[in-house]
C-alpha cells in the first residue's frame, strides 16, 4: 500500500474543552481504512500527540451511515454502510473489555491521526479484521428490525424493505381531458407489407442483425430439443432473416413505436407548482459505470437532453451483475397526476372464455 502523503497546507485549528487552541500538522487525503470487508477513504488530520492511534467522529459517521446497537448487557454492535455500494452493510461487534475497542474509537467526536510513522500506526490499529469477526457471523444488523436482510457474503448484508401502504403516494381522482386520452390508430394493415416467402427457400446469407453466430446458437438450441424438422428450420430461418430488423438482440438495437400508430404518452395533472428536488450523491465507485449507462440510454432514445422547470430525485443501485440501475423517484409526479381508473381484464374470465 502506498504511504499517504501529508498535506501541510490543509492544516486546521481545533479548540479543546478547556478553550485552548491547538493546530494540526496537516491532512492525509484519502487514507484507506479497512473495517471487515469494506474499505473507507477518510480525510485524516494529523496531530503531534494522541492517546489513541485514530479517532473517528462525525465525518466518518456520515460517510458510513454509522448506527450503534447497544444491548441490555452493555454489548455494542456497530453497523456500517459501504459509501460506494450503499446496498452493502456490515455489522461489527465490539470486543470484550481489556482490549482496544472500536466502540471506544467511534464514541470520540474529533477526527485525528497519530503523526508517528503512519504505516506502522496503520498496522497497529486495532480495527477488527475478518478473522476476528468470523466467530461472530452470521450477525445481522438489528437497528432497523422492520427491514429484511440478505447476507451476500460474510458480514455484508443487503437490506430490503417494502414501503408501507400508508406511505405510498397515489395519483388523484379527476376527469382526464380529451387531449390526454390514448388513441390507438391503424393507418394501414401491417400484414400487407410483410416480406413474401420465396420458393424454393434460398440458402442462408448472414444479415445485419441475424448474423451467422446468432443463427448458429438458435439452430443448436432447436436441434437439441428436436422441436422442428430440418425443412421447418430452414423455413423458420428464412422468415427470421426477412424480418430481422424487427428483432432486437441487445439494447442498442431497440427502437420505438411509430407515432402514426401510437402517439407519445402525456401525463394529465392537476394545477400545481413545479418541484425541484435535491439529488442524492453518486457513489464515486459507480461514477464511470453510470456515465456509460446514461450514454447507452441516450443512444437508445430512452432519455434525451431537456430544459425543464422540474427536477426529480434519482439514485443509483448496483444490479446483481454489478451494473448500475437508475431509480427515479416519481412520487411528486404521482401526487399531481390524474388517475386512470381503467383496469386490465380479469385473467380468470379470459381463461374461461378460451375453454368455451
Amino acid at each position: 500500500m502506498e504511504t499517504p502523503s501529508l498535506h501541510v497546507k490543509s492544516r486546521m485549528s481545533m479548540e479543546g474543552a478547556d478553550t485552548t487552541v491547538s493546530h494540526t500538522k496537516g491532512k492525509l487525503k484519502n487514507l484507506p481504512l479497512q473495517i471487515g470487508s469494506i474499505t473507507f477513504y477518510i480525510q485524516a488530520q494529523v496531530v503531534p500527540t494522541s492517546p489513541v492511534p485514530l479517532l473517528l467522529g462525525m465525518p466518518f459517521f456520515a460517510l458510513s451511515r454509522c448506527n450503534k446497537d447497544i444491548e441490555f448487557g452493555g454489548d455494542m454492535t456497530i453497523t456500517l454502510t459501504n459509501p460506494n455500494h450503499p446496498h452493502e452493510t456490515i455489522a461489527v461487534p465490539t470486543v470484550p473489555k481489556g482490549r482496544y475497542r472500536i466502540a471506544d474509537v467511534l464514541q470520540q467526536s474529533t477526527l485525528m491521526y497519530d503523526v508517528v510513522e503512519p504505516p506502522e500506526t496503520l498496522k497497529e490499529m486495532a480495527i477488527l479484521s475478518m478473522d476476528e469477526l468470523r466467530p461472530y457471523f452470521p450477525l445481522k444488523p438489528s437497528y432497523k428490525p422492520q427491514e429484511k436482510y440478505q447476507e451476500i457474503r460474510p458480514g455484508v448484508y443487503v437490506a430490503t424493505k417494502y414501503k408501507p401502504v400508508d406511505q405510498k403516494v397515489n395519483p388523484v381522482l379527476g376527469i382526464i381531458p380529451d387531449e390526454f386520452k390514448i388513441v390507438r390508430k391503424i393507418p394501414e394493415d401491417p400484414l400487407l407489407t410483410l416480406p413474401e416467402i420465396q420458393h424454393p427457400i434460398p440458402e442462408f446469407v448472414p444479415g445485419k442483425r441475424l448474423t451467422e453466430e446468432r443463427w448458429k446458437k438458435i439452430e443448436d438450441d432447436l436441434t437439441k430439443i428436436g422441436f422442428l424438422w430440418p425443412e421447418e428450420r430452414r423455413l423458420f430461418q428464412h422468415i427470421l432473416k426477412n424480418n430481422e430488423l424487427g428483432i432486437a438482440w441487445d439494447d442498442s438495437e431497440k427502437g420505438q413505436f411509430k407515432q402514426t400508430y401510437f402517439e407519445p404518452v402525456k401525463f394529465p395533472t392537476i394545477p400545481h407548482v413545479p418541484w425541484v428536488e435535491k439529488n442524492y450523491r453518486i457513489p464515486p465507485g459507480m461514477h464511470e459505470q453510470l456515465v456509460k449507462e446514461l450514454q447507452r440510454k441516450l443512444d437508445m432514445g430512452v432519455i434525451e437532453p431537456s430544459s425543464s422547470s422540474y427536477r426529480c430525485r434519482w439514485f443509483v443501485v448496483p444490479k446483481k451483475d454489478g451494473k448500475p440501475r437508475i431509480v427515479w423517484n416519481l412520487e411528486p409526479l404521482n401526487s399531481v397526476s390524474i388517475r386512470d381508473s381503467g383496469i386490465p381484464p380479469i385473467i380468470d374470465e379470459v381463461v374461461e372464455m378460451l375453454d368455451r
